[in-house]
């Protein structure tokens, strides 16, 4: 009995524990899990130039660049030379740090000897980091400044610092290292409260960060003191062009260097980013012939004096090489200096305009010269470039007409006539002529208002003819009913001599006899030498039988023979 109880006990403490982990399983997938996300970038801390620097007081400014989400434990200063040679006094500045600028102020607790040089810089001590500025290096000097940040100027400003400089004398000059200029000569006024200098010319430098330092040269002694920051500004000249095609560059001179987008060009209503080559193609939706054209460096707005003038399409540039067309047909435009005007620009649009009807005409997909009129109403059209730089009107003018002619029907011809026909044709342009129920096609040019071409030999009996011409779709447009024609078959009237030897000219008449199928002597077939519409001749075949025999003609399978024989000697 107790086996079986020691087993249930068991059993039930399984159970116990299955469930349980069930039960765990259960209210571990409802649980939500939080993502905190950890700033681990590096803290940053930089030095500024410092403010008052005297035995009585020296004031630090700095800046914070940035601050993770590290615990701060420590916000100091350490200052070493200051007391003396290899003294360090570290400073708990008791400030909060704060991203950006932030000032300090300490009164040595022993007055330091002027000229006295020490160094320091900031730290900041987390949980995890410590992070520290750059080690400057300044001199008691008895020169203060009343701190102004950092400055921005251009080649020629007046740079003016504020402070105490009483002990400044004209020993003393600037240097700025980073643009390579040193003894900068310093202006002092009366009151020795203000110390100015003005901005060296240098090889144009934009918005590059660089340091004025006041620096005392002797024999044995050197004094250096950083008196401002100041990010430089460039400066451009005005273009000594004023006139340019679209495809020409501009040149901005007076930058060499620089960075960023804090330099712009103005070129009438747009501002783009500086470049010392500009092509005006490069810039979209440019106005006006007449643009106002100068820059901004970040602090300065300057337009330069007089306007720059872009060379536009005048009229008389560009043309359509016809002075008429038909409806539904091609028609060629010509610019030869087309590149001039709209390189790398948006495409020109042409129109057709008069007081009633205005049509945009569609331009070539396979040449930038040829445009499509559709189904344009008749009259004369003047013609009109649109582009959003301006639109220019030619003083050309364009004839539009539908195509109509008119001839008389059921006319009879003969094989080799010439048909003309009267109508609102244009000249040199070529029309379709095609021979119903035949796959005879051809294209004739035309004269002024009258077409004209010759019945074709492959004509014969009653026949109709369509008269038109091809479309810019390339379909056949054929205005009219057909004309209808009777083509009669070659006569054969006479010939002469009557008789004659092997070798001698033999000359047959007859109207349209050249487009005879064959002509014989006899059963022998000839090959005319010479022949005319209504004329042809032939030699007598050498080693011919003599004799009497009938001269013949054969066309379309029917024989047309001589009423009397040709005697052969």
């Amino acid at each position: 009995m107790k086996t079986q109880y020691t087993t249930q006990k068991y059993n039930l403490l399984r159970t116990f524990i299955f469930l349980t982990a069930i039960l765990y399983m259960l209210s571990s997938c409802k649980k939500e899990y939080k993502t905190t996300y950890v700033d681990v970038s590096p803290n940053i801390i930089t030095n500024a130039p410092m403010g008052e620097i005297s035995p009585e007081k020296l004031v630090f400014n700095g800046m914070i660049q940035n601050l993770n989400s590290e615990t701060i434990e420590e916000f100091g200063l350490i200052i070493r030379g200051l007391d003396g040679t290899n003294d360090e006094i570290i400073v708990d500045m008791g400030i909060v740090p704060k991203l950006g600028f932030f000032q300090f102020s300490y009164k040595p607790k022993n007055k330091p000897e002027l000229g006295n040089q020490f160094t320091y810089y900031f730290y900041i001590k987390t949980d995890k980091s410590y992070a520290k500025s750059n080690v400057y290096q300044q001199t008691i000097d008895g020169i203060n400044i009343n701190a102004s940040g950092t400055l921005y100027k251009a080649e020629g400003d007046t740079v003016r610092i504020k402070g105490d400089f009483s002990n400044v004398d004209n020993k003393y000059s600037v240097d700025i290292k980073e643009l390579k200029a040193h003894l900068i000569p310093i202006v002092l006024n009366k009151e020795k409260t203000e110390l100015s200098f003005i901005m060296p010319a240098t090889l144009g430098t934009h918005n590059a960060f660089v340091s004025a330092v006041l620096n005392r040269y002797e024999s044995t002694t050197f004094y250096s003191r950083a008196l401002v920051d100041i990010r430089t500004l460039g400066r451009l000249k005005a273009p000594t062009m004023r006139t340019y095609y679209l495809d020409e560059i501009i040149n901005f001179e007076g930058v060499n260097s620089y960075d960023n987008n804090s330099l712009r060009v103005i070129i009438g209503d747009q501002i783009i980013p500086y470049h010392r080559e500009i092509s005006l193609s490069t810039i979209k939706n440019i106005k006006g012939n007449h643009l106002r054209i100068g820059y901004l460096n970040g602090r300065d707005s300057v337009i330069f004096p007089g306007i720059i003038t872009i060379a536009r399409a005048t009229p008389d540039l560009f043309r359509l090489t016809a002075k008429e067309a038909h409806p539904n047909t091609m028609v060629r435009f010509q610019f030869d200096e087309y590149n001039k005007y709209y390189y790398n620009q948006e495409v020109p649009t042409l129109s057709l305009t008069n007081s009633n009807n205005d049509y945009q005409l569609k331009r070539s997909p396979h040449d930038y010269s040829e445009y499509f009129l559709d189904d344009v109403q008749e009259g004369n059209y003047s013609l009109l470039l649109n582009h959003p730089i301006g639109n220019v009107a030619s003083s050309q003018t364009i004839k539009i007409k539908p195509f109509q002619w008119s001839a008389l029907n059921n006319t009879k011809l003969y094989i080799g006539d010439m048909i003309s026909i009267s109508g609102n044709f244009i000249a040199g342009y070529p029309y379709t002529v095609k021979l119903e129920n035949s796959d005879y096609e051809n294209e004739y040019r035309a004269e002024k208002d009258k077409l004209t071409f010759q019945v074709p030999s492959i004509a014969m009996g009653q026949s109709s003819w369509k008269i038109g011409y091809k479309q810019y779709n390339g379909q056949q447009f054929f205005p009219s009913d057909p004309l209808k024609i009777t083509v009669l078959a070659p006569t054969f009237d006479s010939f002469s001599p009557a008789k004659g030897t092997s070798g001698e000219i033999i000359t047959m008449k007859g109207k349209a006899i050249k487009y005879a199928d064959q002509v014989f002597i006899g059963d022998i077939p000839i090959i005319p030498i010479s022949y005319s519409d209504d004329e042809i001749m032939f030699q007598i075949p050498l080693g011919i039988s003599k004799g009497k025999v009938r001269l013949s003609i054969v066309n379309n399978g029917k024989v047309i023979s001589s009423s009397d024989y040709f005697e052969i000697n």
